[in-house]
């Protein structure tokens, strides 16, 4: 019955969130192939066999949700980050190059299994393939940060930070509302010892996104440089700006840089 097995579902994932596996892969041996809810009960037994230390049988169990399922990527998915954290790069990376993989797909699933593909083939030491598919990425999307973000990391530990910069720079002229490249920016610009033209690129982020997390990050960076008054008076407008728990962090962290400041005053009137 589907509301019993929603409630059994519901209890093996609340013995996996307690450190109960066993439990929870008791439970979902009850499920059997053709009931409607065995596709993600095959998901929670692959954790479960994880937590329980059985990695063969995790796989085991993934392989099987992958063939049941053809048109399920999550099971796929899974499998390759379970050989990821196994570190198993070279097994994951042949998974992620089979055949009707990423190729057989379209939009976030197609670009998630391409950047893993790269981030696969720079852990195995093959950076020069990893940074030549990443470019294809960047290429095809240019406002793909995660795929940027590979790239840059691989080009600044290979001392080509210059390269990155510019790389950056050429795409943020031809899209200067992509927030998200500036905060790279920054950091490759840090890398390069240009701490002005990292600060410019945070500067650059705020005034171009409403993002509080832009805001924070620079007014993180500027107490971190010892100019913590900056950087409060940054946060007294973020804070007016959001609402909620977010407010409330912002109005802490603007108390902590009041008092290293030395402004005891505007610290307690905060």
């Amino acid at each position: 019955h589907p509301e019993h097995d929603g409630v059994q579902l519901a209890i093996a994932e609340v013995a996996l969130l307690v450190g109960d596996p066993a439990r929870a892969k008791s439970v979902l041996e009850g499920f059997a192939e053709g009931n409607a809810a065995y596709e993600r009960a095959l998901l929670l037994r692959s954790q479960a066999d994880l937590d329980l230390g059985d990695l063969d049988a995790a796989l085991a169990t993934l392989e099987r949700g992958e063939a049941l399922y053809p048109g399920q990527i999550q099971f796929r998915v899974k499998r390759i980050e379970t050989l990821v954290s196994e570190q198993d790069f070279q097994s994951a990376l042949e998974l992620a190059q089979r055949t009707g993989g990423r190729d057989a797909l379209a939009g976030p699933a197609r670009a998630w299994f391409a950047r893993t593909e790269a981030r696969l083939l720079n852990s195995l030491g093959r950076s020069e393939e990893a940074l030549a598919l990443l470019e294809t990425i960047t290429a095809a999307n240019p406002a793909d940060a995660e795929a940027w973000g590979g790239r840059v990391s691989i080009l600044i530990e290979a001392g080509r930070a210059d390269e990155a910069r510019d790389a950056l720079k050429q795409v943020l002229s031809e899209r200067p509302q992509a927030g998200a490249l500036y905060a790279l920016l920054a950091s490759t610009e840090l890398a390069r010892g240009d701490v002005a033209a990292a600060e410019s690129a945070m500067r650059e982020r705020v005034g171009r996104t409403a993002d509080a997390t832009a805001v924070l990050e620079l007014a993180d960076y500027l107490h971190g440089v010892g100019r913590s008054q900056e950087g409060a008076e940054l946060l007294a407008e973020a804070a007016d700006e959001v609402g909620g728990a977010q407010s409330l962090e912002i109005r802490y962290l603007r108390v902590a840089m009041l008092l290293s400041a030395g402004d005891a005053a505007a610290a307690q009137r905060e």
